[in-house]
């Protein structure tokens, strides 16, 4: 008898359990895989104890998607993979694919998976939509008509499409019913600028993710509301017009957000002049894309939030010149800040380190010692120091000197030459 199938029941399970393949958009979830040569579906056709016990760890057969590009299930396949995960919480993915035209004749798969899915939403956890306007309102159907609220706490949403305002409208509602919802993750480059954004849970949601045409009194107003989140990340999905680059003069209360530790703003207008009225005691992050350069506005954040920020992550959109970016490494706050990393997609770090040498005089302008390297993490070359080991070091700005990393330099010459 081989010695694997004298293992124990549980020490089994475990390594059932790790074979699985971890899902890339659910952080803790398996990936649903329908294919034989995977698992869990692969567990269970080596015998018939590895099939008992495969089958009986509910967890396993949790995650769904719809449709599958590698094998195509049929419903009768979902419904038993549902019904075997017994009261395990689900983590579904349903989403048109992007090749899909509306002039396409064959209907789709997911709108009767999406209904095998309705018959269990009492244990929907985490939820991803990739779709277009039919998608969204089939899944606002199920939200409205279900018997009970879905305990859902994480949804993603990402709009292939542009989708028409009165549909998002319906869809934002719907979703203002999910008491339990904490994790929001929305994407739109297509939509239109009047879809109400107002009805999302921003007060109860704890980390948030958000990319989409808004302007700055958007992100202003729903930034105000995320009083319970620890993470809020607001991107700018495309360029808006003129009129988006700037904030306009208005009265707004100044809101203290207590719970906040994780904060980006890359919108098409200066964050700095968002965070001016806002204070937040618990930041250890900001990462944010300045157009402008009041860096007083974000001293002023500092001294009045007093908060332990530990990484400050600055990009510069504007394409400032050598002068304005060694005026940033002297501000005298930034000493205080343990990790902080500056870039610009105009130019390179070891460039801009070797301008600076010959531009600084440290005998009249005192600078920091700077490094620059590959940040593996932003994916991007910075300028800056970091408590931290780095990846791939560039080259370091030490007295009005720059020293280039030979192992850098040797690699790269062999590379273009």
């Amino acid at each position: 008898m081989a010695h694997i199938n004298k293992l124990p029941v549980e020490l089994l399970s475990e390594i059932f359990k790790e074979s699985m393949v971890f899902s890339e958009i659910f952080v803790g979830a398996y990936s649903c895989n329908y294919t034989r040569n995977e698992a869990p579906v692969s567990l269970i056709h080596v015998c018939k104890r590895w099939r008992a016990i495969a089958l009986s760890l509910s967890p396993l057969w949790g995650s769904h998607r719809c449709p599958d590009f590698i094998e195509k299930p049929s419903l009768e396949s979902v419904d038993y993979w549902l019904q075997i995960s017994k009261r395990a919480p689900l983590k579904l993915i349903v989403y048109t694919p992007m090749w899909m035209d509306d002039s396409d004749t064959d209907p789709p798969l997911w709108p009767k998976v999406l209904q095998v899915y309705a018959k269990h939403i009492h244990r929907w956890h985490t939820l991803c939509v990739r779709g277009d306007t039919l998608l969204v309102q089939k899944l606002t159907s199920v939200l409205c008509t279900a018997d009970s609220t879905p305990p859902l706490e994480d949804l993603r949403v990402e709009l292939l499409r542009r989708i028409p305002t009165s549909v998002m409208n319906d869809f934002a509602s719907s979703i203002n019913s999910l008491k339990t919802l904490r994790r929001l993750h929305w994407r739109d480059g297509y939509g239109p600028e009047g879809v109400n954004i107002d009805n999302l849970p921003w007060g109860q949601l704890t980390n948030i993710s958000f990319a989409a045409k808004v302007t700055p009194e958007q992100v202003l107003a729903r930034l105000s509301r995320c009083e319970s989140a620890n993470i809020v990340k607001f991107e700018r999905q495309n360029i808006g017009p003129p009129s988006y680059l700037t904030l306009s003069t208005f009265n707004h209360p100044h809101m203290t957000l207590s719970h906040l530790t994780s904060l980006t703003l890359h919108i098409s207008a200066d964050p700095l002049n968002i965070l001016r009225f806002f204070t937040i005691p618990s930041l250890r992050y900001l990462k944010i894309a300045v157009l402008e350069r009041r860096f007083d506005y974000l001293e002023d954040l500092l001294l009045r939030s007093a908060c332990p920020l530990d990484v400050l992550v600055v990009e510069d959109t504007r394409n400032s010149s050598l002068e304005q970016i060694m005026l940033f490494f002297q501000c005298r706050f930034l000493c205080r800040i343990p990790n902080v990393k500056y870039f610009c997609n105009w130019v390179g770090s070891d460039f801009m380190m070797r301008k600076m040498e010959k531009l600084h005089n440290p005998a009249t302008i005192p600078m920091p010692s700077l490094l620059s390297w590959a940040d593996s993490t932003l994916g991007r070359e910075v300028i800056g120091w970091s408590t931290t080991p780095t990846e791939e070091v560039i080259g370091r700005y030490e007295n009005g000197k720059y020293v280039g990393c030979k192992a850098y330099d040797d690699r790269h010459y062999k590379l273009y030459t």
